[in-house]
């Protein structure tokens, strides 16, 4: 009999069968492993299948539908469900809310193994704390490990890429308070409106803003840069001197080396280097740009920003030329030089290369300027190239430096949109919150971008 059976072959993977059931003594390890492991096809249906014996006080095998009391497919799904809602570090086990009726979605819930004490005799305090505990950690728990274990494979981080095959829900909140593994992205408001000053009122832009931080998940660190004009000076970015055009990035450094320490203009007031701009952008892995539309293009608080950005594309850090030029980094003959030498072409480099942008821009195409009145004359014969708010011209020079300098603005990460043209300006003012429009638009652009930096991190 030995040697008959050893001319059957096994039904899983063909190799000779040398014990009985028709798989191999390999294959039959792997079955029992896999039933074990939570999340795989076999650990779902022994846990339908056990479940579906202890209804019906069996220790046979169980039907494929009890009668009138939740079938094995459903029973199936519901344990598909809760894993992915508590993740697959918790080994789960369906029990019923009341032992009169079967496994119907109504009456069937999913507790930790080891709180299924069998015959559904469940510690209803210790399922209490157990749900309290994992409500209190509800992070989105497998997307949220997604993006850890990839952002430490990045990083070469082995000792966290071990820790996170064995995370538990509890951990996840220590894990958030570590900053360097949270996602970053700095929303850049360019609205100039201030209620402390003379419009009375805050830009539509910083509600916006607001809005993206309260709808950020907890792995991500949303950190506002608010570009309004509140008169204090606090809001001042000095103009940029236009040094790139001496000699290039040899003369041009980064981070901006007319203004800040040792420039030589160290007491004007300078947001970029006050509130740390450049750094904030270094550190963030997305930038999202909130501007309303002013003449066919981005404010005038984003335009001086990224005039002041010129530094980032192809320069030399400010370090680096001190090195060079024994710190007399701003003396013509010493930048033109180097440049013309080309002994340090290769030290040239994008600054925030790599990083990805979006941009949301909102204009009223000139609400009702002309509504009860005439155009002028001027305007006879160039009706047409009135493209208004939501036209390529708005946001074009903005995306085109953001992609000039390396950072990556997908198209479907632009949107321009026109509020009310036609109406006059303070309707279009005190009705904005209430248009879902407007805010569900912003919101949707803010969680496209992070799903595509999720998706290159990944």
């Amino acid at each position: 009999m030995e040697e008959l059976r050893k001319g059957f072959k096994c039904v899983r993977c063909s190799n000779s069968v040398s014990t009985k059931g028709g798989r191999c003594t390999s294959c039959k390890k792997t079955l029992r492993t896999a039933k074990k492991k939570p999340g795989t096809y076999q650990h779902e249906h022994k846990l339908a299948d056990d479940a579906l014996r202890r209804q019906e006080g069996k220790t046979k095998q169980s039907t494929k539908k009890t009668k009138g009391r939740g079938t094995r497919k459903s029973l199936i799904g519901q344990i598909r469900s809760a894993y992915k809602k508590h993740g697959k570090n918790t080994t789960l086990s369906p029990d019923r809310k009341s032992n009169s009726a079967g496994y119907g979605a109504s009456n069937t819930r999913l507790v930790p193994k080891k709180l299924n004490r069998g015959r559904h005799n469940v510690d209803s305090k210790k399922l209490a704390n157990w749900r309290d505990k994992v409500k209190k950690h509800d992070l989105e728990y497998e997307e949220f490990l997604t993006l850890l274990r990839a952002r430490a494979q990045k990083n070469h981080d082995q000792e966290l890429v071990k820790a996170l095959e064995d995370m538990r829900p509890e951990d996840l909140q220590e894990l958030i308070k570590k900053d360097d593994l949270k996602i970053k992205i700095m929303v850049i408001q360019g609205g100039t409106r201030d209620k402390g000053t003379c419009p009375g009122k805050d830009t539509k832009m910083k509600f916006i803003a607001r809005k993206m931080k309260d709808v950020a998940p907890d792995y991500v660190e949303v950190d506002v840069l608010d570009l309004a004009v509140k008169g204090d000076g606090s809001d001042v970015i000095q103009r940029c001197k236009g040094c790139v055009g001496t000699s290039g990035g040899f003369h041009c450094h980064w981070k901006c080396s007319c203004y800040g320490p040792d420039s030589g203009s160290e007491d004007l007031p300078d947001l970029m280097h006050d509130q740390k701009v450049y750094d904030r952008l270094e550190q963030a892995d997305g930038i999202m740009f909130l501007s309303p539309v002013h003449w066919f293009a981005e404010s005038s608080g984003i335009k001086l920003m990224m005039d002041r950005l010129v530094c980032a594309n192809m320069t030399l850090t400010k370090e680096q030329a001190k090195n060079i030029y024994n710190d007399d980094i701003k003396n013509p003959k010493l930048t033109k030089a180097a440049e013309e030498s080309g002994r340090y072409e290769s030290l040239l480099t994008n600054h925030l290369e790599g990083k990805y942008a979006a941009v949301y821009m909102q204009g009223d195409g000139g609400a009702d300027d002309y509504k009860k009145h005439s155009m002028p004359k001027s305007m006879e014969g160039y009706e047409d190239e009135l493209v208004g708010a939501n036209g390529k011209e708005a946001y074009q020079s903005l995306v085109n430096q953001l992609r000039y300098s390396g950072i990556f603005v997908p198209q479907d990460l632009i949107k321009v949109v026109t509020r009310n043209y036609g109406n006059d300006y303070g309707k279009n003012d005190d009705t904005f919150k209430d248009d879902m429009d407007f805010i569900a638009g912003a919101l949707d652009l803010f969680n496209n971008l992070l799903k595509t930096i999720e998706k290159n991190i990944k």
